[in-house]
């Protein structure tokens, strides 16, 4: 669409938009908004162009996966580059509109950018799968777990509107095949659920997933950090250990593991205790980390486990001073009686495994 847009601006956006973390939220999304927008302006809806156009811009143009803010950082920052333009307060204001989609009837501009933000769920079915699994990408920190459950909740609420789409164009145009597309992929991530042993023991807490996040409460949480080196090469070593379950394996209390590397789903089980004291105590793992300057996986805990939480073992490597440090993280309360009555003993013991853990990386 033909709107002039500062140079100076159009370059800072353009940055933005092929940030290299980016896999949906990219160049290719906007030229898709921008391009649903002309088929909505040619089949005839009515809206002011220029300040619906720079708002398409602007939306996302601030973008983290894991940011709950990234609508009002991306408002922010038009509101700051954008301080002499006469159309800055309905540019800011469209793109927090994105943060819900649900602008008000009357609200044309709000529901041509709404509708093309939208777009590419109707699109063509090969279009959307490559849309869904650039998605996963993006939030490739969260565990599949957590992702599947939330993402099949946030497309079913979705279908549950009378209506995904607010104007008729773009009703005619992408609301059936959204609506086929939507419901295929609500399937997938169900069947992905079930593709495992479906009878299989459940974890025994709250917030799976949530050493990545925030613990919930009512469990004691602690995180361990130390420093074991420097160089790339040592954290290459270091992960390998890691995520072979070599911390549990050198401080003896590994017994089993379903598969020899740390994969999402791999049941384990740890000895806790000593001679006819001693416990077999079942986890799955969480979610696995493997990103290039962390790598790693969490553990939560199953039926038969004395504690009921989640504790998360990994390397990082930082490149501002070369370092490499292992890191063990944990929430958790007692689930057995014996556990129970250990008391602050048992965080001691917590808090003693931790720095055994630490310690049984490899050194530079």
């Amino acid at each position: 669409m033909d709107v002039e847009i500062p140079e100076a601006i159009a370059a800072d956006l353009t940055q933005r938009w092929n940030e290299p973390h980016r896999r949906h939220h990219d160049q290719r999304h906007l030229d898709e908004v921008l391009e649903a927008l002309e088929i909505l302006r040619d089949e005839g809806l009515a809206f002011a162009q220029r300040p619906v156009v720079l708002a398409a811009w602007f939306h996302d143009a601030v973008y983290k996966p894991l940011s709950s803010s990234n609508e009002q950082d991306s408002a922010d920052l038009a509101r700051r580059l954008l301080v002499d333009d006469p159309d800055r307060d309905e540019i800011a204001r469209l793109v927090e509109l994105t943060t819900a989609h649900d602008p008000a009837a009357d609200d044309a501009n709000g529901i041509a950018l709404s509708d093309a933000d939208f777009a590419v769920l109707g699109s063509a079915p090969e279009r959307y799968d490559e849309y869904a699994a650039n998605v996963r990408e993006e939030f490739r920190r969260v565990p599949g777990r957590v992702f599947r459950r939330k993402r099949a909740e946030l497309l079913t609420e979705f279908l549950g509107r009378e209506h995904i789409f607010m104007s008729p164009q773009a009703r005619e145009r992408w609301e059936a095949p959204a609506r086929e597309n939507i419901a295929r992929e609500i399937a997938a991530l169900r069947g992905s659920e079930d593709d495992g042993n479906p009878s299989r023991a459940s974890f025994t807490y709250a917030g799976v997933g949530a050493t990545l996040t925030t613990p919930p409460s009512g469990y004691h949480a602690f995180t361990h950090r130390r420093r074991i080196g420097s160089g790339r090469p040592l954290f290459e070593r270091a992960a390998e250990h890691v995520l072979t379950f070599g911390m549990q394996k050198d401080i003896g209390i590994f017994r089993a593991a379903s598969t020899s590397t740390a994969h999402e789903g791999t049941e384990l089980s740890i000895r806790l205790g000593v001679g006819p004291l001693g416990i077999t105590a079942p986890c799955r793992v969480v979610y696995v980390l493997d990103e290039p300057d962390r790598r790693g996986f969490a553990y939560g805990t199953l039926p038969g486990h004395p504690e009921s939480g989640e504790e998360l073992f990994a390397v990082e490597y930082d490149p501002a001073d070369d370092g490499v440090y292992g890191l063990v993280s944990a929430f958790s309360r007692p689930a057995a009686w014996y556990a129970r009555m250990g008391g602050p003993v048992t965080r001691l013991l917590q808090a003693w495994f931790a720095r055994r853990y630490l310690a049984a990386l490899p050194r530079s």
